[in-house]
Parts: C-alpha cells; structure tokens; sequence
C-alpha cells in the first residue's frame, strides 16, 4: 500500500489563551480532583466549627473542656467574661492563683470515676453554679473533661429569702404561741381558783347546816333550805 494514501488523523487545534487544554478538561459526570473534594469538606468543617461556637457563645451559661493536665482547651465567652483568658495556664493557676491542683477538686473527680457529676459551686466571681462534669476524649482519643456551668444566682438568694420568710413565720407562729400558752395557764388557774372557792363554799353551807342541826335550828342552805323559805314566804 501506497504510505502517501493512508489518512492521517487531524491534530487537535490548539487551546484558546487562559483555558485548558481539550485533554486537560474534565468530562460532564467525572469526580473533580482530590485537592477540590478535601478542600470543600476542609472548609464545610470549618462553618460547621463556626457556627457551633457561635452557639456556644450564646449560652448564659458557661462550658469549658479542661484536659488531663488541668490545661482549658476550650472555653466559651461565658466562661471567659466570668473567669478571664487562661493563656496558656493551668486551670488551677489562672482561676485560683494556685501553684498545684486543688486538693479536693470536684472536676477531675470524674477522671477517677468514670462518670458524670453534678454539684454546686461559687466560683471566684462570687456567683453561684449548677456544674455538670462529662468525662469524654478529644479528637485524638486523649481524655477530657467537659463541665457545664448554669449561673443559679437568682435561685438561690430566692430560696435565701423565701427561707428567711419562712424562718420569720414560724418566729411570729412561736411568739404567738407562747402568748396564747400564757394566757391559758392564766386562765386554768383562774378556774382552779374558781372551782376551789365554789367547793369552799360548798363545804362552809355543809358546816353551817351542820351547826343548825345541832342547835335544833332548820337548815340554812341547801334543798330543805329553800323549801322552809318558800313555806315560810
């Protein structure tokens, strides 16, 4: 076969300036490049990370993770307004002017345990907490502690004073009381004085009829008393 009659295939015509070559180009239905993928799932995390601690923040409450190592790897801005930025330091250091953990830290408690704790703390911005600790790990398996803080403030000195009413109203229930125990006392003895002169009384008309009879004179009280009278009238 003659070479000059066999076809030769057209070379493709060459890429308009700033657009990709025809074999450089993706085709309608193909996965675009690795690089592409993770940097939309990079930045769809980082939103999501956002708007979680946005949430977080809006909380009248504060959460805090602490680590093993008593470091604060997060705080929320609840936290961080009530007990300021840690830096870097340990919670112990930052929060109480420590140089060692706290003897009977009820945080780290739950390390030990393995479980959740619930109890009530005023912390050293004079306020008063409903603490939740949650034993938990970070991303890398490492344990941590998440703690949840409810501001109880309110509640509490409600409850103070509803306790003093309640203090105040059995002061006033005891007071009145103790009166009215006086003046009961007063008045059994004024009836046992009552009573007392009303049997005096008794015994005298029994003694003055008794001496009637023996001067032969009629009774001067009693039933045959008031008979004699009636007759007598």
């Amino acid at each position: 076969m003659n070479p000059e009659l066999i076809p030769r295939s057209t070379p493709p015509p060459p890429a308009a300036p700033g657009t990709d070559a025809p074999g450089d180009q993706i085709a309608a239905g193909e996965p675009p490049p690795t690089g592409e993928v993770q940097g939309k799932v990079t930045e769809a995390v980082q939103a999501e990370q956002q708007w979680l601690l946005e949430v977080l923040n809006l909380l009248p409450a504060y959460v805090v993770l602490l680590t093993a190592d008593y470091h604060v790897s997060f705080a929320n801005r609840f936290f961080e307004e009530h007990f300021g930025n840690s830096n870097g330091r340990r919670c112990y250091g930052y929060i109480f002017n420590r140089a060692e953990p706290c003897e009977n830290c009820q945080t780290y408690n739950v390390l030990k345990t393995h479980a959740p704790r619930r109890w009530e703390w005023v912390g050293q911005d004079g306020r008063n907490y409903d603490i939740y600790d949650f034993p938990c790990r970070d991303v890398d398996g490492l344990p941590q502690i998440m703690e949840v803080g409810l501001d109880i403030t309110e509640r509490k000195q409600a409850e103070a004073e509803l306790t003093r009413h309640r203090e105040h109203l059995q002061e006033l229930v005891d007071e009145r009381t103790a009166e009215l125990r006086v003046t009961n006392d007063e008045l059994s003895h004024f009836n046992q004085a009552m009573v007392g002169r009303e049997l005096r009384m008794i015994e005298l008309k029994k003694e003055v009829n008794a001496l009637c009879a023996l001067l032969a004179q009629p009774p001067r009280y009693g039933p045959a008393a008031h008979e004699q009278t009636q007759a007598a009238e």
